[in-house]
């Protein structure tokens, strides 16, 4: 009986020394595992503030958009009123050629003109009731 006891007592200590070691595995699995899960959530927390970084560049670029609408908004009244001012400029550069030919038109009747009275003054200075009046 001894024996047996002697026996039993090994296999339980056997059975103890491999439930210590499979424990130990068991353990040295979790740490391990948990070593991992920390080396992930460090990788994820890098993208994460990556992606906050991108946010808030994302948001600075859409406030950008807005002033580039407004602006836009503001270039294309410009833009209209540039249009607007060119076709009145066109309108007085076609009035200002329109005046040129008149006054051409002008000198020449002028001209025409003083050619008439040079030739009428010649003739009344020669005329026998002018000549002496000076």
């Amino acid at each position: 009986m001894e024996h047996r006891r002697m026996g039993f007592n090994a296999s339980v200590a056997i059975a103890g020394i491999i439930l210590v070691i499979a424990l130990a595995l068991a353990g040295v699995h979790v740490v391990t595992q948990l070593d991992s899960m920390a080396s992930n959530l460090v990788h994820v927390n890098a993208s994460l503030e990556t992606l906050k970084t991108m946010n808030r560049k994302l948001d600075m670029l859409s406030g950008m958009s807005v002033t580039l609408h407004r602006m836009n908004d503001k270039l294309s009244i410009t833009n209209a009123a540039l249009a607007t001012a060119n076709q009145q400029l066109s309108s007085m550069a076609r009035d200002s050629k329109t005046a040129g030919t008149s006054l051409t038109g002008m000198r020449r009747t002028l001209a025409q003109m003083q050619t008439d009275i040079h030739e009428m003054s010649h003739k009344i200075s020669r005329s026998f009731l002018f000549r002496f009046i000076k």
